[in-house]
């Protein structure tokens, strides 16, 4: 429809059908009149003053969806029943009654130039003008005119959803896409009714703050609040967080969470709410008053802490930042700061026993699999990260670490090949694993010649056995 008014020539403005005295108030429109002149005070009868506003009161000015007609359209003609006036005439008018001299009562007749017989009824019809002025400029075609005769610049959606609050829709969502065309957005916003009220409003924020990113957590607080208020949302209704895959640990809950500065405690705005929302200028911000506060590596502290706790949640938000996620190759460069200079976050994963976190950092990075692991304490040497993990017995590890393609399978340590180490490992446990057995398989291309084929053969078998023992036993 935007695209539809801009191209049109003309546009006609429908008022409706006449009634309620609309063709006096129509025809006092389209008659040119001087402000402060004799003729304009004395034009405000009260009949006349009530035929303008009941015309400018009708329900077609509260109308959200009409304004994109009356902003976009080259030239505009008003009607009403079957009286007719230009669009500029009624820009003329409202721009008379909106003389600061009229509203108080001024003129440009001085008091000094009537006699004593008129200058009492000068006086009153002055007053009586000044007070129709007043009444007209409150009606709701007076607000929506101005706007949309505003033709210097085009406000951004927050600023035009906010101006036109007075104006009205059904539908909570058009106070949205209704005004789409005729405001700058910071992002791409197509109208999609299925969409919840309180998504659509995170992506009117985020647009906001494309064009005007927040400075404080305050900012971002009322901006929350201001939208809430308009669409008639409960109370910190934007601030929740709800339907993300992994239980997300709030910043108030745990001190430990705290001290890496995940968050302010007594604020809904933090990195969870960010992250979860796609906020990424609040991310930017949180990062940088998180780093003026705490300027040695905050962003080391919290990886240090997600991987330590096999806090995946954390993981998630962490790996979701901006700057991480616009550069993957950030996380193989940051170092666990209570370890080796040389240590990484893959590697301390390895040494917790956290397999997943450990899958989680090479599947989101660019960590090399196929090159040996600096050491991450001083009586540990460096080994590939297959040998790491059967060095530290964890067989879940093992698992992990075999499904992921260019892992190092050829590195000897203490003379064996890593592979032969973890089929050794996997042939010792207490009580064979399957999914270990099969993955060492699929590793080895199921080449009968790899010198470690027959190990794994008779360890299936001896799987085999032992599960067909335990049936029979039951």
């Amino acid at each position: 429809m935007a695209e539809t008014y801009s191209n049109a020539k003309e546009v006609l403005v429908w008022l409706g059908p006449s009634y309620s005295s609309s063709d006096p108030a129509m025809e006092i429109l389209g008659t040119p009149l001087q402000p402060h002149s004799p003729q304009f005070e004395e034009m405000w009868t009260p009949e006349n003053s009530l035929a303008i506003r009941r015309l400018f009161s009708r329900p077609y000015w509260e109308r959200l969806w009409v304004f994109q007609e009356l902003k976009l359209a080259k030239r505009k003609i008003l009607m009403c029943g079957e009286k007719s006036v230009a669009w500029t005439s009624l820009e003329d008018f409202l721009h008379a009654i909106n003389d600061k001299r009229i509203i108080n009562g001024d003129s440009e007749l001085s008091p000094s130039d009537l006699t004593s017989e008129t200058r009492e009824s000068w006086t009153v019809e002055r007053r009586a003008a000044a007070e129709s002025c007043r009444a007209a400029r409150f009606c709701p075609a007076t607000p929506t005119v101005q706007h949309a005769s505003q033709t210097d610049r085009r406000g951004t959606l927050w600023e035009t959803m906010f101006s036109l609050s007075h104006l009205r829709c059904t539908e909570p969502r058009d106070k949205v896409y209704a005004l789409l065309g005729v405001s700058r957005c910071g992002l791409s916003i197509q109208p999609d009714y299925t969409a919840q009220v309180v998504t659509l409003l995170h992506k009117v924020l985020e647009s906001q703050h494309r064009l005007n990113p927040p400075q404080t957590i305050h900012e971002v607080e009322s901006q929350c609040s201001q939208l809430e208020g308009l669409f008639g949302l409960p109370r910190h209704a934007m601030l929740a967080i709800s339907g993300y895959s992994h239980r997300l640990v709030s910043a108030s809950e745990t001190d430990a969470t705290l001290a890496y500065g995940i968050g302010p405690a007594l604020s809904g705005i933090n990195f969870w709410w960010a992250v979860f929302h796609g906020h990424g200028a609040v991310e930017a911000m949180l990062t940088r008053l998180n780093a003026e506060s705490n300027p040695s590596n905050h962003l080391e502290r919290w990886f240090e802490f997600g991987v330590i706790q096999n806090q995946m949640a954390l993981l998630d938000m962490l790996l979701a930042l901006e700057v991480v996620r616009t550069d993957r190759s950030l996380i193989t460069k940051l170092r666990p700061l209570d370890y080796g200079c040389q240590a990484s976050f893959f590697g301390l994963a390895l040494l917790r026993g956290h397999a997943k976190v450990a899958r989680k950092l090479l599947d989101t990075s660019h960590f090399d699999v196929s090159r040996k692991l600096p050491p991450i304490t001083d009586d540990m040497p460096a080994m590939c990260p297959l040998h790491f993990a059967v060095n530290q017995r964890d067989l879940e590890m093992v698992k992990e670490l075999l499904t992921i393609p260019g892992i190092d399978t050829e590195h000897r340590c203490d003379g064996s090949t890593a592979l032969e180490s973890a089929t050794s490992l996997a042939k010792g446990a207490s009580k064979p694993c399957e999914d270990v057995i099969s993955n060492l398989r699929a590793s080895l291309a199921k080449s009968a010649s790899h010198p470690s084929y027959d190990i794994i053969t008779t360890l299936e078998v001896s799987f085999t056995r032992s599960a067909s023992n335990a049936a029979t036993q039951v």
